[in-house]
């Protein structure tokens, strides 16, 4: 499995020269993790290779493994040799450390690359995700690098609702060797679209709600296969979809920017969709065999709210199309208001006012106790 980190830990597109690649293969015995990265040639730690407690200080590049009930294991791995190996048990509560692992490092110009052995038998149980870190630079010149975003008011690499999938895919039976990858999306795709949407082509908008709507889907059944009873996080949802559906080496600043609309667009449809199935199902209908376990994500009792929020928001946009979209963006895909701001081609300031006026509106009409906030 190939991994490429190529936005800052907020989503902003990194440039090129700031790059890094993981390649991670996993045989029977051990996972194999291979970087190559940018070299700034940072001060290193003071001590010899090997397991080094504050790696992170330095210039690094980070490999989080999530696994079930909230265990997952930090891999770290620095240009001169030395790593970390951190077990944890819930965010930021560490309960082991592991030693005695097998790295090799080489430095050239302007770049490093690294090899560590991580025995399989410890890896978490359950492992379903993944994220990826770089960190270089010294001082105001500090760069945090991720390759799915986490984003918030400051890097946080311990988010344990920023990752994308891991998925088992066993190839050649009599070797008994699993491999990581990843489902085939079509990126090129979805890449020309953005571009064309931009471009006002009409259709383009459509072609894409469907595309982004399977994918989301399919990222939230990895997410609810795992974590039964949490809480669906759809904006880590629409950022992971980003990052797999979009040519990141072609993607420019407005791609991001219509992704996010798409994506508020088809977290609304598979919401709706779930709680109409939902409904149905409270009103004695039978329930169907579905491929996405959508049941999580509206619980039975907000089924009918949905529902009603979806008929109101019809109603809202033939008012003012703008208003509703807010709705979508900031309800539905849970876009912060920067992020609302980027899909609507508007400011934070406009947005804010938008938000206010559709949730004011929508208390009148649905009550006090049921508009969004």
């Amino acid at each position: 499995m190939d991994l490429s980190i190529r936005t800052y830990w907020d989503g902003t597109p990194a440039p090129q020269a700031d790059w890094a690649q993981l390649s991670l293969r996993l045989d029977t015995t051990h996972l194999h993790v291979h970087v190559e990265a940018p070299f700034r040639n940072d001060p290193s730690p003071e001590r010899p290779s090997g397991f080094c407690e504050g790696l992170w200080e330095f210039e690094v590049v980070e490999l989080f493994l999530f696994g079930a009930n909230d265990q997952y294991l930090e891999l770290e791995l620095g240009p001169y040799g030395h790593y970390v190996a951190l077990v944890f048990a819930g965010a930021r509560n560490r309960v082991a450390v592991i030693n005695d692992l097998k790295v090799s490092c080489s430095r050239s110009v302007g770049s490093w690359s690294g090899d560590l052995k991580l025995p399989r038998a410890a890896l978490p149980a359950g492992l379903f995700g993944l994220n990826a870190f770089a960190i270089r630079g010294v001082d105001d010149e500090r760069g945090y690098f991720a390759l799915v975003p986490t984003p918030g008011d400051q890097p946080d690499f311990h988010r344990l609702d920023c990752w994308m999938p891991y998925e088992d895919n066993q190839v050649g039976e009599e070797q008994g060797v699993a491999t990581m990858s990843e489902t085939p999306q079509p990126i090129g795709e979805v890449t020309e679209l953005l571009r064309a949407v931009g471009e006002g082509e009409k259709n383009a908008f459509e072609q894409l709600v469907p595309i982004v709507y399977e994918d989301l889907r399919r990222i939230a059944h990895a997410h609810l296969r795992r974590h039964k009873k949490g809480a669906l996080n759809t904006t880590g949802l629409v950022h992971e979809a980003y990052l797999r559906l979009v040519d990141q080496t072609r993607a420019q600043y407005e791609d991001r920017q219509h992704f996010l609309s798409v994506s508020a667009r088809a977290m609304r449809q598979i919401i709706i969709s779930n709680a109409r199935r939902q409904a149905a199902l409270k009103r004695g209908g039978v329930e169907q065999p579905v491929t996405y376990e959508e049941g999580q994500v509206a619980s039975e009792g907000q089924a009918e709210w949905f529902l009603t929020l979806d008929r109101a928001l019809d109603r809202l946009a033939e008012r003012n199309p703008r208003l509703a979209k807010v709705v979508e963006c900031r309800y539905f895909a849970g876009l912060s208001e920067q992020e609302t701001a980027e899909a609507m081609g508007s400011s934070v300031r406009t947005v804010q006012r938008d938000w206010m006026r559709a949730r004011a509106w929508l208390r009148e009409e649905l009550g006090a106790e049921a508009s969004p906030e």
